[in-house]
């Protein structure tokens, strides 16, 4: 049974899809299209399905039914019957990246099937996976970079993937660590980390400039305020927890909540701002997201100009 029925499953949807682009081009290579069938899981019967997966292949080996998304209407007991009625010619493939594993038929599938895992992959496992994509495209690529590239765009493929071939596009031979800083859109965990290090040394214009650099690459303004938001609320946790005990830092950050990356970069700025400043600090940020949400302040995804220029005011407000 495990030969002939399989389940594709795992977080890691860019490897699950390139092996199932490859398990598809293969067989049609092989079997032609009349030996291959798409079922959508969500709206298949079980009729439907037995029709395919009792069919005998046309004029070659095997036949290949492939069903996208966990069957909703097929009872518990239909299916426990696929072993007596699966045509001995036929592979049935079921594929669900993140697939219930209370339900009676994923219990049924990881017990009788071939299941194939795909996990995300590591930082170890991402940098030569990197540098073998540059050298598809005809380009070079030390470790350091392509490390570089994982921390600021993050460990999904299909981002880091369109990412580093956009940099390969800016810098055909050998990027440099700065070429990356310039074209390539940061993940939302980068920003938060980069900004709130900016932010934290007291780095204004640095921060501004980061801001202004990411809206050119076509980061939107409300995600870049909603960063902004969150920083300033874990600053002031961290302000109300430093000034009312003497804690270490990771003291601090068990008590307060804060991330430690987030706690490490800001603590210096709450020993800077008096209770007066900070609560004009919070007071103002308050008001302007007030503003935004009820129509004081315009903007939209199509008109981004004044959100844009409150946020950096709001920035050059922690020099």
């Amino acid at each position: 049974m495990k030969e002939q029925l399989f389940l594709f499953t795992g977080e890691n949807s860019f490897a699950l899809s390139e092996e199932l682009y490859r398990w598809k081009s293969s067989f049609l290579a092989k079997h032609g299209e009349a030996n291959f069938q798409i079922l959508d899981g969500k709206t298949c019967t079980w009729m439907e399905l037995l029709a395919e997966i009792h069919a005998a292949p046309f004029l070659s080996e095997k036949r290949l039914v492939l069903v996208e998304g966990m069957p909703t209407k097929i009872e518990k007991e239909e299916f426990e019957t696929l072993p007596t009625v699966l045509h001995p010619a036929t592979i049935l493939t079921f594929v669900e990246g993140e697939p219930d594993k209370r339900k009676s038929v994923t219990k049924f599938l990881l017990k009788e099937a071939t299941v194939k895992t795909f996990s995300p992959l590591t930082l170890k496992q991402l940098v030569p996976w990197i540098l073998s994509l540059a050298r598809e495209h005809g380009a070079t690529m030390d470790e350091r970079t392509a490390a570089h590239l994982v921390s600021v765009v993050g460990t999904d493929q299909w981002h880091l993937k369109n990412e580093c071939l956009k940099l390969l596009s800016y810098v055909a031979e050998n990027p440099k660590l700065e070429d990356i800083d310039r074209v390539c859109l940061p993940s939302e965990k980068h920003t938060v980390w980069r900004m709130s290090d900016l932010i934290g040394k007291g780095d204004a214009l640095g921060a501004l400039q980061f801001v202004r650099t990411l809206n050119e690459q076509g980061e939107d303004a409300f995600a870049l305020w909603n960063i902004y938001l969150w920083i300033m609320k874990n600053l002031a946790t961290l302000w109300i927890f430093s000034h009312e005990k003497n804690l270490s830092l990771p003291s601090l950050v068990k008590e307060s909540g804060v991330p430690f990356p987030s706690a490490q970069a800001l603590l210096p700025l709450t020993k800077k701002f008096s209770k007066q400043e900070m609560h004009s600090i919070v007071k103002q940020v308050t008001e302007s997201d007030e503003a935004l949400k009820t129509g004081g302040i315009k903007a939209t995804t199509g008109e981004q100009g004044e959100l844009l220029a409150l946020l950096e005011r709001q920035i050059l407000m922690m020099r």
